[in-house]
């Protein structure tokens, strides 16, 4: 993997715009990264309903004219940035997010969330875990507490194979900085390294240390549940991304609900979640 060539970014108008926007052209490369701006256009479910949205934006001339002045934004960062809109009428983001990534087929896309609806995770209508998992996309949520910290801190779990992917992506994110890498093992309680992974561990480092611009440090922990202790370890060392994969490394199941990593940050949150599919046939 080398540069993005090209950045999904869903927009709502909010916050979340803001912050995802600003994410894609720190990303972005001039000359050749192309921005997508998508807007799922829910239709009302009765009248008066879109009072809701945070910024009113109601009618098509309004969407419309709030996608070009995303648009503006790019451009006046960088005229060479190439940005294009999608307007699409549906009753379910994340499966337009998914139908759209699927047929364009972006290096990345990005997600700003505010909410993170930890008492009712059935009101979160998209899940970044679900959306890397089915489109074999890389995806990044953000939240406005992110919006000007700059990546210089990642922590990524290894578990029992080589994580390819992962190191593509970490060749990708140490182009425009030097990075300090966590690899983390998280074992079970009573669990003890075994050679496989220990194997593992010496094939990433000696990967990262031979080939990137970034400091690395390794850490075991031992926990019950490895979503929750790689998060823990990210906080403790005041990390800026966790790079992860979806569902085995970003579910959270406690008795009364399963929850995704990146909905358990809070809006304040400087954490970004880089959630990635392995490729587990090689």
């Amino acid at each position: 993997m080398g540069c993005f060539e090209k950045i999904l970014v869903p927009v709502d108008f909010s916050v979340n715009t803001k912050v995802a926007l600003n994410k894609a052209i720190d990303f972005a490369v001039p000359g050749i990264t192309e921005v997508m701006l998508l807007h799922v256009r829910q239709p009302k479910v009765f009248p008066g309903a879109n009072i809701f949205l945070p910024s009113r934006i109601t009618s098509t001339a309004d969407i419309q004219m709030a996608m070009y002045k995303v648009e503006e934004e790019i451009a006046a960062y960088d005229p060479s940035i190439v940005s294009q809109t999608n307007i699409i009428s549906s009753n379910n983001v994340e499966e337009t997010i998914i139908d759209v990534a699927t047929t364009w087929k972006p290096g990345l896309i990005i997600i700003g969330k505010t909410n993170h609806h930890s008492f009712f995770p059935f009101l979160n209508t998209v899940i970044s875990a679900n959306i890397a998992g089915q489109t074999h996309c890389p995806v990044l949520t953000v939240k406005p507490g992110a919006l000007q910290k700059k990546l210089a801190t990642i922590v990524m779990p290894i578990g029992d194979f080589y994580p390819r992917r992962k190191l593509e992506m970490l060749s990708t994110l140490s182009i425009k900085t030097h990075l300090n890498i966590h690899l983390v093992s998280v074992l079970d309680i009573d669990q003890q390294p075994d050679n496989h992974s220990a194997s593992i561990v010496l094939q990433v480092l000696k990967h990262l240390r031979s080939r990137l611009n970034c400091t690395v440090q390794c850490s075991i922990v031992h926990a019950d549940n490895k979503a929750i202790a790689t998060l823990r370890y990210a906080e403790r060392v005041k990390a800026d991304m966790l790079l992860v994969n979806p569902e085995s490394e970003t579910s959270i199941s406690t008795w009364m609900s399963r929850k995704d990593i990146a909905d358990v940050l809070k809006p304040v949150s400087q954490l970004q979640v880089m959630s990635i599919q392995p490729d587990l046939k090689l």
